[in-house]
């Protein structure tokens, strides 16, 4: 299996993209949870869908896993995701490659027309600022999450999924 290499310099020939995508969450819709594989990522995101459930009633949730929690989406998944949701919650960034992939995750979800939201760690909030900037859509919505998210428990998850679902339907809705 040959090495493939990531060029880490952002593309200079392209000005920042405005982030301008809505989600009308009054409706039926799907909205997809993309965990990209750090630890209780994807427990945190099933915790999400419980507090988010109540609140958007005709919605259904999607979750999709990403197999490395560095990597950026699939294109597969990508197509997978524009073909099932309306809407995608992505998580998390929580140390340094996870929230460049994160980040870039939910910014590959907006190119392609889905609205997104990407949470990152309050210990990594400057480097997913960092890699918005740098990947053309520094607007791109992110919720600040507290440092450790993972190890803390199904209590804690629940509790901050909880904390977070108002900001997280603000977010889709108004970018």
């Amino acid at each position: 299996m040959p090495v493939e290499y990531y060029d880490p310099r952002a593309r200079q020939d392209s000005a920042p993209q405005p982030y301008d995508r809505t989600a009308d969450l009054s409706g039926p819709l799907t909205v997809g949870l993309l965990a990209n594989g750090f630890p209780d990522s994807g427990r945190f995101l099933e915790h999400l869908a419980a507090a988010l459930g109540p609140k958007l009633p005709r919605a259904s949730f999607k979750h999709f896993v990403k197999p490395a929690d560095s990597a950026v989406v699939s294109e597969e998944m990508l197509a997978a995701i524009e073909t099932a949701c309306a809407a995608l919650v992505c998580a998390y960034g929580h140390c340094g490659s996870c929230t460049s992939s994160t980040v870039r995750d939910s910014i590959a979800a907006a190119r392609i027309g889905i609205p997104s939201v990407a949470f990152v760690t309050e210990a990594f909030w400057e480097q997913g600022n960092f890699v918005a900037q740098a990947d053309g859509m520094p607007e791109v919505p992110r919720i600040k999450l507290p440092y450790p998210v993972a190890g803390t428990g199904e209590e804690a998850l629940s509790a901050l999924a909880g904390r977070v679902a108002d900001e997280v339907i603000a977010r889709l809705e108004r970018g």
